[in-house]
């Protein structure tokens, strides 16, 4: 009995489905303007790594990245500014990013970002480094979650008082 319980059990475990890197968080303000919602891709490196966050407000998407390690030094031309490098298997993009306070968070160029969206979506591996910083976005899962982060179901708290 103890080892069908426990064949079982390796039996289910087997089965069981990664979770995505992918996350999503909303936030309903009971008015369209001022709804928000973020998709996050982790980093499974926290020391190295960077993480990717999508952030839509209204129509407007933007794209960070963040560091939870040493903030990196902006570029001697532009001192608000890193260089960013973004590659896949065929393609190599080179940009910078907009760097704010802190040095640990950064946020991408329309282009880049656009960029970085087409090519999760047509399921391709990129990889994005920031001065010595790297991480690797994996696109499963990528395209369900970017559809529910642009239509997003906001569950009203019923316990919300309206003004």
């Amino acid at each position: 009995m103890i080892r069908y319980v426990g064949l079982l059990g390796l039996f289910a475990f087997s089965c069981s489905k990664q979770p995505s890197h992918w996350t999503i968080d909303q936030i309903d303000s009971g008015k369209t303007e001022f709804c928000f919602t973020k998709l996050c891709y982790s980093s499974s490196d926290p020391v190295n790594g960077i993480d990717i966050e999508l952030s839509k407000k209204g129509d407007q998407i933007q794209v960070y990245l963040l560091i939870h390690s040493t903030p990196v030094a902006a570029l001697k031309s532009d001192p608000q500014s890193v260089a960013v490098s973004i590659r896949t298997s065929q393609e190599k993009l080179s940009d910078t990013a907009y760097r704010f306070q802190g040095g640990q968070r950064f946020l991408l160029s329309t282009e880049s970002s656009e960029k970085i969206i087409e090519l999760l979506k047509s399921k391709q591996e990129i990889t994005i480094l920031l001065n010595g910083y790297r991480t690797v976005l994996k696109p499963e899962d990528f395209e369900q979650k970017y559809e529910t982060f642009l239509h997003p179901l906001y569950l009203r708290n019923p316990f919300q008082f309206s003004l």
